[in-house]
């Protein structure tokens, strides 16, 4: 699911983590959450930000796994 998320997020705005070495990259997935999506790109409608945000939570129990992601999804189209 997180990859889902990375994916979208790149589609909306670019990379969701950077970095000059792929050990930073490394460390910024686990340590820090990326900057809003919809603070980089004002357009993009925030239902769409509700689900990259879910996809990205690193916490599976906050997550909820596919299920709540699919159903955020189901209600966004």
């Amino acid at each position: 699911m997180f990859s889902f998320g990375a994916v979208l997020y790149e589609m909306a705005k670019g990379a969701p983590f950077r970095g000059e070495s792929s050990g930073v990259i490394f460390n910024g997935i686990l340590e820090h959450d990326p900057v809003p999506p919809l603070r980089l790109n004002p357009g993009l409608p925030p239902k769409l930000e509700d689900i990259i945000n879910r996809a990205l939570e690193k916490d599976r129990k906050l997550n909820a796994g596919e299920n709540s992601c699919n159903s955020s999804i189901d209600a966004a189209i």
